[in-house]
């Protein structure tokens, strides 16, 4: 009787199955982690899941919208996708990560509208389960070297819901208008073996190629977190770098951190970290409510959930770790922020000057009508051009309406941290800070353990040197310098004309100071070796957009040498300083370059190069303004 009842009204039977799954599904949504975790529910999450996306029949419309974004291909014969699955965690809906498990790359054909087309490796990508346990999944690729994909090796694809649909643009977006370094973040489509699988958002992995694209000394390091965080720093965190297993930059970072005291860290901090770009990636969280890319760990080892999200880039040829924003997501809280920041946030927070210096960038920011101006509209364009993307994404976890009511939602919490962000203006911010042991800088690091001192105790050492309350100067007369030179920040560099300078071999003249070299035509500045070897270099570091200024310079037999692990290769070297070069000579330089400049504005005219074993002028990442002209060059 009733399985013919159920027949004659199976429509109406169907109906209430999927209501009362529903409305299961509303009942347990607060215990989502404990139903997912039951072996018996779990084959039915699937079922459910598929279930809860039948209203998306109401949003068939939008699967006659016409795509804008690109479309990206990716064909895997199906012994490959039996690989990839077998790889994740047996559990997919329980707390292993796909970190404890070995990963696995199968080969793929990958092909772009443009035209390209290579075998390229694919594996799943995302530690959480939320990243691969679903119908769509996170992606990795990478492209062989001899064929890169927009001068990329390795591309992720991440699920937009996973990063908050247009928080990650919108804060690269703040990045990059901060000046800050940041991965390209963008929308794509992906398609499957010709299916389409959906909407991603789609970034350039981190290697050597993304470092050589960006303002960053070519052989900058970037490190981040390895995936055990216990370690007895008060970081907490084992360092890795993008192609290696360790860090050894680490060490640097650790000793200013854990065994600095408040003094030392205020003369040292602004010599080991770019303090701008992290006041900047600070405001970059503020303005998103939290600091899930600042990997807190307290001295009572509490852990916080972002704290695998740090990435830095170590530019060696400066001697400083610089932030790089990354997966800084967003908290729709408006008014509370959430998660701790790091220790080394606490501790540059605890300094008065490095906090009222954030605290007056984030003041420019908010005053500033433009910047606000510029937020909003990217949230509303991004909501207007994309939200019919996700409509039509069948692969999506999600059904539309839930999608349209969270995009919405974000796009509101966006806006009102924007509002609250003044604040942090007036927080009072009480850490407690916890040095210990003796801080010692890495013997690899000399150079900067002598920039931390004072202009009064180099000149100290240094009695051939004098000491005004504007400058150290160098003056008139014969020198021979046995040991490196290393003039500190704080002061200018003088030198007087007619001054001869002789240096050792391999000894190299460094100033973190700006400089003044202005010699004359009958008066000239020269620098030389004491004997028949070559000696190092002479490099300005980090002075930023205070002018250096070598007229009628002299220089022979420079080389390339090791500064802070990294090869300074130009006999002169400006690495993010300004520079005025005119009427010098360049002779006989026995490395790489004869005059380099790095992250600089250089003038270089009227100069002489003559017999340089290789570039007589290298120009990394030249910034506007940069002028070279009426130069003469003899037997390069």
């Amino acid at each position: 009787m009733f399985p013919g009842i159920i027949k004659k009204h199976r429509y109406i039977a169907l109906g209430v199955i999927i209501v009362l799954i529903l409305i299961a599904g509303f009942a347990i949504k607060g215990n989502k982690l404990r139903i997912a975790g039951n072996s018996i529910a779990q084959h039915f999450i699937p079922v459910y899941r598929s279930i809860r996306k039948l209203p998306d029949v109401f949003y068939s419309w939008a699967f006659l919208h016409r795509t804008n974004l690109p479309i990206y291909s990716v064909h895997l014969t199906k012994t490959d996708i039996q690989n990839l699955n077998a790889s994740l965690p047996s559990n997919p809906f329980g707390s292993e990560s796909l970190n404890t498990v070995g990963r696995v790359y199968v080969n793929a054909t990958f092909q772009s509208e443009d035209g390209y087309i290579a075998t390229v490796k694919v594996r799943y990508r995302g530690s959480l389960s939320n990243n691969w346990n679903s119908l769509k999944k996170s992606f990795l690729i990478q492209f062989p070297r001899s064929n890169l994909f927009h001068g990329m090796s390795e591309l992720s694809l991440y699920l937009p819901d996973d990063r908050l649909y247009m928080a990650e643009p919108l804060n690269t977006y703040r990045a990059k208008k901060l000046g800050l370094l940041s991965p390209d973040i963008s929308l794509i489509r992906l398609k499957i073996n010709g299916t389409d699988s959906g909407v991603y958002l789609a970034s350039e992995h981190w290697s050597q190629e993304w470092v050589e694209k960006n303002p960053v000394a070519p052989k900058s390091n970037i490190i981040g977190i390895r995936q055990v965080p216990f370690t007895s720093s008060k970081l907490g965190f084992a360092w890795k770098s993008w192609n290696q297993d360790s860090a050894d930059e680490s060490v640097l970072l650790t000793e200013l951190v854990d065994h600095a005291t408040q003094a030392e860290f205020e003369r040292y901090a602004p010599l080991i970290l770019d303090l701008d770009a992290f006041y900047k990636r600070d405001i970059v969280n503020i303005l998103s409510g939290g600091y899930h890319n600042d990997s807190y760990w307290s001295p009572e080892n509490s852990r916080d959930p972002g704290d695998s999200n740090m990435i830095l880039s170590f530019d060696g040829t400066v001697g400083k770790f610089i932030p790089i924003p990354y997966n800084t997501a967003m908290y729709p809280n408006p008014g509370l922020i959430l998660e701790e920041p790091s220790y080394l946030t606490k501790r540059i927070r605890s300094i008065s000057s490095f906090r009222q210096e954030r605290d007056r960038l984030l003041k420019t920011y908010l005053d500033y009508g433009k910047n606000i101006q510029d937020d909003v509209d990217f949230i509303d364009s991004w909501v207007k051009d994309y939200k019919i993307e996700f409509y039509s994404d069948y692969a999506k976890i999600d059904p539309s309406y839930k999608v349209s009511k969270d995009i919405d939602a974000i796009a509101a919490s966006l806006k009102k941290n924007i509002e609250l962000a003044s604040a942090e203006l007036t927080r009072v911010y009480e850490y407690a800070i916890y040095p210990t042991g003796k801080f010692v800088i890495p013997k690899e690091y000399k150079i900067i353990q002598e920039a931390g001192r004072t202009p009064w105790d180099f000149v100290s050492s240094n009695p051939m040197f004098t000491l005004t309350s504007k400058s150290i100067t160098l003056p008139v007369g014969s020198y021979i310098f046995t040991e490196d030179v290393v003039v500190p920040a704080g002061s200018r560099l003088m030198i007087e004309p007619g001054t001869h300078v002789y240096m050792a071999t391999d000894k190299v003249f460094v100033s973190y100071s700006p400089v003044t070299a202005k010699g004359t035509q009958y008066a000239p500045i020269t620098f030389e070796p004491t004997g028949d070897k070559s000696w190092g270099n002479f490099a300005v570091i980090d002075t930023g957009h205070f002018m250096n200024y070598f007229h009628y310079v002299n220089f022979r037999m420079g080389s390339t040498t090791i500064i802070n692990k990294t090869p300074v290769h130009g006999m002169l070297t400006f690495a993010r300083s300004d520079a005025d070069v005119q009427y010098s000579s360049f002779e006989d330089a026995r490395g790489d370059d004869a005059l380099h400049s790095m992250q600089a504005v250089l003038t270089a005219s009227n100069n002489t190069f003559i017999n340089n074993s290789s570039d007589s002028i290298d120009i990394d990442v030249g910034l506007a303004g940069t002028n070279i002209k009426n130069n003469i060059f003899i037997n390069t």
